[in-house]
């Protein structure tokens, strides 16, 4: 009888010559598999580089006859006394996931790390996603998933154009916004920037806008500081790697808006989505949205992931979407560190709410 293939767990906790053999590996097990720009690389490791703080890196590498199966790109934090393992990543909105090939390759990572005792606070998840599904069935531990928001998609099959999606009405009340820019003597065009001198060259022009759009907002603004660094390393790097696809709106010679999307397969995520104030009354969100949707075959994507929140621009344009939790889960047994993270998620929502 055949035996199983050994597995062999690894994680890494430092930067080093461990990390550097697993990065090349890492990024094409995101390649095969992934369905997120933040399950790569550049972006975990540039933001644990740059505002991962008193973290301790934890990046858990499932092997299976030496071959890597499954990855968990996370860190350790404390949390109300009790080490919590997070994503790379936490707190910036993005939606994470573990990397794993097969169910299989997802329990042998929860068993590891279920026999270590750790406990786990993974944001902004889809609750159907392989490697959740298997952490809930996980019999070495005990969950908590709460669904706590909800991400518009756009379908764009091939040949889609705005006019499937938007009303006669609406296309036409954004082409008097381009006429009248038009007349004014500032028209309205589009400049796609996809590579790494287009990114450095522009790269002014999105801080300066990104500063505007946030000015006085209760929000983050990724393009400044200290979020600016970690932002732009990432970029870089999905540049380097074909991925990355800003769609900049300029009205006259003047940059006034932007959409940052990140390419994973043949989908789009729209990261970072920021707009001069001065122009909202011509609708430039849209108005780039409608480019994006006209223009998507030329780019080979037919899906756009609008990402975190419905607002009403996002939900204009699709009716489609899914939700995310966030998945709280302890080995059975350590009732105390469950009451924690039940604690610390309620201190979590008290805080979010006072925001709003």
């Amino acid at each position: 009888m055949n035996r199983p293939p050994s597995v062999d767990v690894e994680i890494v906790t430092a930067r080093g010559a461990r990390l550097d053999r697993l990065v090349p590996a890492w990024a094409a097990l995101a390649a095969a598999h992934g369905r997120s720009f933040v399950s790569r690389p550049a972006y975990g490791l540039a933001w644990f580089g740059t505002l991962g703080g008193r973290g301790q890196l934890h990046v858990v590498a499932v092997r299976r006859a030496g071959v890597l199966v499954a990855l968990a790109p996370l860190h350790r934090r404390t949390l109300l006394g009790q080490p919590v393992l997070r994503w790379l990543g936490h707190g910036l909105g993005t939606i994470g996931e573990v990397l794993t090939a097969d169910e299989q390759a997802a329990d042998a990572l929860w068993t590891a790390l279920a026999a270590q005792g750790a406990v786990l606070q993974l944001t902004h998840v889809r609750p159907d996603d392989p490697a959740m599904l298997a952490l809930r069935r996980h019999r070495g531990y005990a969950h908590h998933l709460r669904i706590d928001n909800r991400c518009p998609v756009i379908p764009l099959p091939p040949g889609t154009t705005a006019r499937a999606l938007r009303s006669k009405h609406s296309l036409a009340r954004l082409a008097r916004y381009r006429n009248a820019l038009t007349r004014e003597d500032r028209p309205f065009r589009v400049e796609v920037v996809d590579t790494v001198d287009g990114l450095r060259r522009r790269w002014p022009d999105i801080v300066a806008v990104a500063a505007v759009a946030d000015a006085g907002r209760d929000r983050d603004n990724l393009c400044g500081p200290p979020y600016d660094v970690f932002t732009f390393a990432v970029l870089e790097a999905e540049a380097g790697a074909g991925n990355l696809l800003v769609v900049g709106a300029l009205v006259g010679e003047r940059w006034v808006a932007h959409d940052i999307g990140l390419r994973t397969g043949t989908v789009l995520e729209q990261w970072l989505t920021r707009f001069d104030p001065e122009l909202t009354k011509y609708s430039p969100g849209h108005l780039m949205r409608e480019w994006v949707v006209d223009h998507h075959d030329q780019w080979v994507v037919d899906t756009v992931d609008q990402l975190l929140g419905e607002t009403a621009i996002k939900l204009s344009w699709s009716r489609h979407g899914y939700d995310v939790a966030t998945l709280t889960a302890a080995p059975s047994g350590l009732g105390l560190a469950r009451a924690r993270l039940g604690l610390a998620a309620a201190l979590g929502d008290a805080v979010r709410r006072a925001r709003r």
